[in-house]
């Protein structure tokens, strides 16, 4: 059921776009990409290859014994490249896989939480910063700020009860509550998950530095890749300071935040980032193809996580075999 469910959201994130893109007319799109020619490959290549570093950096802090650098990048591409097509889940669960046996089950999981936790807090911190630099450099509408408040308030919101289920040993009172009803052997199952439990628990009260380092450079990320937008609109000729690209980016996250069960986001971002420029007196139009490019950046970096992917299968395979 869930197959047919997410089956179907794509089919529909598919035809939302065809028709977005039927509405603005190809030519206009096809125009967009004509005018940024080479350009694209910067886009594609430099701002995001800052971003994925930092992410991997901030990810690092968040693990109780720091592992190489590179490892992390590596597994960080690959969990990415599976999460773009499973609603930021799947990946997480192959990232946990592919840092075994160096990394136990039970602390790549607590770690691949905290990360998760951190990148999510600093999205709102992200678009609390946009927030920040509309009310003081921009003048947006009265609609657009209105839209902007409700949203960092629900994602503040929803952050807020992830942390409190992790801080709060939900799984450690679930467990005692079982065997008190005498219900051993389900309790039983659940012991991998009591010292996950504890790990969080122990990070969350003994690392609190680390994990606002993690959360800094996650919000590094956040703003570095407004550069994307920049850059983007610079050479298609449209005039918008930085302080706008960030708005215009911080709005996306939170675009991307209420559409996280859509499959690649499809349709949700194109629709979105649409709005956002005509909210902002921007064309329509421009916002489509803005949505395009970054998704052309999406698929190149996940194809390139499905290279590393198949490069662990295929170094695994021999030493499953050896062993």
């Amino acid at each position: 059921m869930t197959k047919v469910w997410r089956g179907g959201l794509v089919v529909l994130g598919l035809v939302s776009v065809g028709s977005l893109i039927a509405a603005t007319g190809v030519t206009a799109v096809l125009s967009a990409m004509a005018t940024l020619s080479w350009r694209i490959v910067v886009i594609v290549v430099c701002p995001a290859i800052v971003v994925v570093a930092l992410d991997t950096l901030a990810w690092r802090f968040a693990f109780e014994r720091l592992p190489p650098f590179y490892r992390l990048f590596g597994v960080r591409l690959a969990g990415e490249a599976l999460n773009t097509g499973t609603a930021s889940i799947g990946g997480e669960a192959a990232k946990v896989y592919l840092l075994q046996p160096e990394v136990p089950a039970v602390e790549a999981s607590a770690a691949t939480l905290v990360g998760k936790t951190g990148i999510t807090i600093a999205q709102v911190l992200f678009l609390g910063v946009g927030l920040a630099v509309a009310l003081s450099c921009l003048e947006p509408s009265p609609l657009v700020l209105t839209a902007a408040f409700v949203a960092l308030a629900l994602e503040a919101m929803a952050v807020a009860a992830f942390v409190l289920v992790q801080c709060a040993g939900v799984v450690g009172r679930t467990l005692r509550l079982l065997r008190r009803w005498a219900w051993h052997a389900a309790a039983d199952r659940l012991q991998d998950l009591v010292r996950l439990d504890h790990s969080l628990a122990t990070f969350y009260g003994r690392r609190r530095g680390r994990f606002a380092t993690c959360v800094a450079l996650h919000l590094a990320a956040w703003i570095v890749g407004s550069l994307e937008v920049y850059l983007v609109l610079h050479w298609l000729g449209v005039g918008v300071s930085f302080p706008m690209a960030l708005f215009i980016d911080a709005a996306g996250s939170a675009i991307s935040f209420v559409g996280f069960a859509v499959p690649a986001r499809l349709g949700v971002l194109e629709g979105g980032y649409m709005s956002v420029f005509a909210a902002l007196g921007l064309a329509s139009g421009v916002g489509l193809s803005f949505a395009l490019i970054r998704r052309l950046r999406l698929l190149v970096w996940s194809l390139l996580g499905v290279v590393v992917l198949m490069a662990y299968q295929a170094t695994a395979t021999p030493r499953a075999s050896a062993t």
